[in-house]
């Protein structure tokens, strides 16, 4: 099935290539997209072949989430990080090693639920497991916030409150929301820098004060996330009126926004970007309808695995395994369709995502082996 599925989104996005105006950019993107696959069925092969790579895995990923920590607040008490790279000037955000790429808290939203899922298959004792998701937790919206990263901060709220309605340890997760509401208060109270960025630009941006941000706004009210946002959300949905069954083709957002026949249409809402900011959007203008409704039908069956788990735990079926359903929630939270995202052909997003669906299907074909091990 999963076959089918990607086969058959991988050949219309093909097709919106060939059909596009900027063929051999947008191949470039679509005809590649193949690796993944092939990324996947790696993943899968390992998983079932070598239970222990899961101890690998679980390694290679805390020493990375640990060395993240210790680096982000080294880079926030002196500002520079280990390596010199410094925090730039008004910017009021901490990149860590990702220097001048703002995706530090991206990249913790994504890494954290792979290290939950392997603490989930240890089998340690009850006590040391909670102990160990409550520093997991708890360390990841630190870095969040102090990375100054709003989206990602949302979505960990949105994946804590998720995690918490199947957790068989509300007390614990209690805790966790708890403390994460100290702390993010606390550093509010403290830091300047990140209450201007998170508290009262994100105000200003959905248009909740009479102060700018410092660009022009066309339109009294609330945005949609921003001007800036709103305005690209715009433009998209222009395109994809002129090319609803195949889109513009894959990544071409960037030359298509261009053609003023989409800023004569709407010119007091009109914007330019490399991408749209949306993944769901992005599709639309970019791939067309098609592919759109594939991706939202995936997107339901994980919405329907996550209320199938709900409804069993709070029956007390207990029919299925906790480690299954913590990458279910990161699914849900990499594709939430109604905030702010990054290219959906994003090497680095893709392989976060496939490694996070791969892991999922492989753990599920083989749970009673990878249990056993």
């Amino acid at each position: 099935n999963y076959l089918i599925f990607f086969l058959t989104f991988y050949f219309l996005i093909i097709i919106s290539s060939l059909l596009s105006d900027y063929l051999l950019w947008s191949l470039k993107s679509s005809l590649f997209y193949l690796r993944f696959f092939l990324y996947f069925l790696v993943i899968c092969y390992l998983v079932e072949n070598y239970a222990f790579i899961f101890k690998y895995l679980f390694l290679t990923t805390f020493f990375t989430f640990v060395l993240l920590l210790i680096d982000t607040l080294f880079q926030f008490t002196f500002k520079f990080n280990l390596i010199g790279f410094p925090v730039k000037e008004n910017v009021h955000r901490i990149a860590s090693f990702f220097n001048d790429e703002y995706i530090l808290g991206s990249y913790i939203l994504r890494i954290f639920p792979i290290i939950l899922f392997c603490v989930s298959l240890f089998k340690l004792h009850k006590k040391y497991e909670n102990l160990l998701i409550f520093l997991i937790f708890f360390i990841s919206g630190l870095i969040i916030i102090l990375s100054g990263d709003r989206t990602p901060l949302f979505l960990f709220i949105i994946y804590l409150f998720l995690y918490f309605l199947i957790s068989d340890n509300k007390k614990n997760i209690s805790i966790i929301f708890l403390s994460f509401i100290i702390v993010f208060s606390s550093i509010i109270f403290i830091n300047s820098d990140i209450k201007k960025r998170v508290v009262d630009q994100t105000i200003i941006e959905l248009g909740l004060s009479n102060k700018k941000p410092g660009y022009f706004f066309e339109k009294k009210g609330l945005f949609f996330f921003s001007p800036h946002h709103e305005k690209l959300y715009n433009t998209s949905l222009n395109i994809f009126n002129d090319n609803k069954y195949f889109g513009v083709g894959p990544n071409n957002f960037r030359h298509s926004c261009e053609n003023l026949k989409y800023k004569a249409k709407s010119i007091n809402h009109y914007n330019c970007y490399n991408h749209p900011h949306n993944l769901f959007i992005q599709i639309l203008a970019e791939c067309g309808i098609f592919v759109f409704l594939l991706l939202l039908l995936f997107y339901l069956y994980l919405i329907k695995y996550y209320f199938t788990f709900l409804k069993s735990y709070l029956k007390n079926l207990n029919n299925f395994d906790l480690s299954s359903i913590v990458l279910i929630i990161s699914a849900l939270v990499n594709l939430f369709p109604f905030v702010p995202s990054g290219n959906f052909f994003n090497n680095n997003l893709s392989m976060f995502n496939f490694l996070c669906i791969a892991l999922f299907f492989s753990y599920l074909k083989n749970q009673n082996i990878i249990n056993k091990n």
